[in-house]
């Protein structure tokens, strides 16, 4: 019995363990109030919550560690820039969190410890110390430690003088040498180079970590470009002291042809403006067998200035949409697995630009069934305009046209009325060029069918040990041994047929056992006895003679 009580325990832990996995408290982080998604107030929320909270720079733990790992969370590379004293303004959230503590290498907020009740500080957050930060971009290739045996020569920086060095302005240089990599150090040097050079031979440089290993007065942090004249927080770092940052040639530039599952696409000049009187066009090419998925991160463009999106790659592509203005438009969705993007810009004023995420989705076809929904004709579609107010108060109309994903309309380039596609993310059995969100229910499902089996595998495990025990019980002063399975009945006095029975044979012998005359029972069952407590078994062997 002791073994049937461990086996219960033993399931019973491990579906306890499995629905703190299933179930366990995450943390949620965003950013808010920047220009960028890269860039704004820090904002926590915790898994049951449904309020956010702003993350307050006066208790203890806020420091470039915390930093990185919100944006390590977020998807980012690490952390450019760290804010303790509200550039980003004032959250109008009511709660705040003023104590996070996290481990030097943490990949997000989950590996920290987070004072939520601020049992620790009385967490009095002013206007001034509302915290944010400034996360490196998509595509950045790392920043990385530099050492006496220099990677780069001096030499190396020619291409922009030492008091002229921007982001866009050392990759635009290596670009134009036919370099595939440049990087930024010390806020003022400037190197190319082909991507086949080892520039992580020294490992990554950690924001805060010391850059000696004995002493802690020199960190490794980041500098101001030195041709930069942007103001906190909006400032572009170009390295530090011993290390270095690391951009592909390809970020922000004009066009390009693109053939990896997914990747992001930024306007001419990123991280600066784009330029005016410009066209590019990029085109994306992904496996057959699959759509391709564009979500807008970033939109900051003039009234007069345009994106355009083509269901193919080809000059006479049909339009999917067109957009333009500072309201981001829904995703869009490819018929097939090439898309066409292209930028047109005028001679009048200029902005930060958009960015670009794209990825290869499975192309999901389905058969329809009776009765068939009718055909959606031209006349049909339905459209709705959505007006937003831009930084400049001027007003930007978008009309957003939702259309089946075969049939696209298309539009001139020099209108600005923008098409969208619905989100495809929803109903995917039942509609071509959809894919499906199941992952939570497949992880709900997997979790129950573990802990089923489990559960089924102990109970079985349980009755087999007591069916074991009660027939080893009826084994004593018998001669039923392997037998104890099957009651002999006489029929017509000269044949016999063995008969089992599983649950009366297993009562019959508990009432041998328990008597003293067991050899007898043969010859005696036949007999209407009414003895003590076994009269009843007795009548049931009777009635089966």
């Amino acid at each position: 019995m002791g073994q049937s009580l461990f086996i219960v325990r033993f399931v019973l832990i491990i579906a306890f363990k499995l629905l703190l996995v299933s179930f366990s408290q995450q943390v949620e982080v965003r950013l808010t109030g920047g220009r960028t998604p890269f860039e704004g107030r820090v904002e926590v929320r915790r898994d049951g919550e449904n309020s956010w909270r702003y993350m307050c720079g006066t208790g203890a733990g806020w420091n470039l560690t915390v930093a990185r790992a919100v944006c390590k969370q977020l998807g980012y590379v690490t952390v450019m820039w760290e804010w303790s004293n509200s550039e980003f303004g004032r959250s109008d959230l009511q709660s705040s969190v003023c104590d996070v503590r996290c481990p030097i290498m943490s990949e997000s907020l989950e590996d920290c410890t987070i004072d939520w009740d601020n049992n620790r500080h009385d967490c009095q957050c002013n206007d001034n110390y509302h915290v944010g930060i400034t996360c490196y971009y998509p595509d950045f290739l790392g920043r990385y430690k530099e050492s006496n045996d220099r990677i780069f020569a001096l030499t190396a920086s020619w291409p922009l003088p030492q008091n002229d060095v921007t982001i866009q302005g050392c990759i635009g240089a290596c670009r134009d040498q036919g370099k595939t990599i440049a990087l930024l150090e010390a806020s003022d040097e400037c190197f190319c180079s082909d991507d086949s050079v080892d520039y992580w031979r020294y490992g990554e440089a950690i924001p805060g970590l010391p850059i000696l290993p004995d002493t802690q007065a020199v960190k490794y942090n980041t500098q101001q470009c030195s041709g930069d004249n942007g103001t906190s927080p909006y400032i572009q770092g170009c390295g530090g002291d011993w290390q270095f940052d690391v951009y592909d040639t390809s970020f922000g530039a004009c066009g390009g042809d693109y053939t990896d599952s997914s990747g992001y696409i930024y306007s001419p000049n990123f991280p600066g403006n784009y330029t005016n009187e410009q066209s590019c066009t990029w085109t994306i090419t992904v496996d057959p067998g699959h759509i391709v998925k564009l979500t807008t991160l970033m939109l900051r463009l003039q009234d007069n200035d345009m994106v355009i999106v083509k269901d193919g790659i080809e000059d006479h592509s049909s339009t999917i949409s067109t957009f333009t203005g500072y309201s981001l438009p829904q995703p869009l969705y490819s018929s097939s697995n090439t898309l066409r993007i292209e930028m047109i810009t005028d001679n009048v004023g200029n902005d930060l630009g958009f960015v670009l995420q794209f990825e290869a989705v499975v192309a999901v076809l389905t058969t329809p069934t009776l009765p068939v929904t009718p055909t959606i004709s031209a006349t049909e579609v339905n459209t709705r305009q959505i007006t937003s107010q831009s930084p400049t108060s001027k007003e930007t109309t978008i009309s957003a046209t939702w259309v089946n994903a075969r049939k696209t309309t298309s539009q001139s380039p020099t209108s600005k009325e923008n098409t969208l596609q619905p989100e495809m993310s929803q109903q995917c059995p039942t509609k071509p060029y959809q894919s499906c969100n199941c992952s939570e229910q497949l992880a709900i499902g997997f979790v129950i069918g573990v802990i089923v089996s489990l559960a089924v595998t102990a109970i079985t495990g349980i009755i087999i040990k007591i069916v074991y025990k009660r027939r080893l019980a009826t084994k004593r002063g018998t001669e039923v041994e392997d037998n104890a399975s099957y009651v002999i009945a006489e029929v017509d006095d000269s044949s016999y047929t063995s008969l089992q029975l599983n649950e009366v044979a297993q009562s019959t012998y508990e009432s041998l056992n328990s008597t003293q005359e067991g050899s007898n029972v043969r010859k005696n069952a036949g007999n209407t006895m009414e003895q003590t407590d076994e009269s009843s078994l007795y009548q049931e062997i009777t009635s089966l003679k």
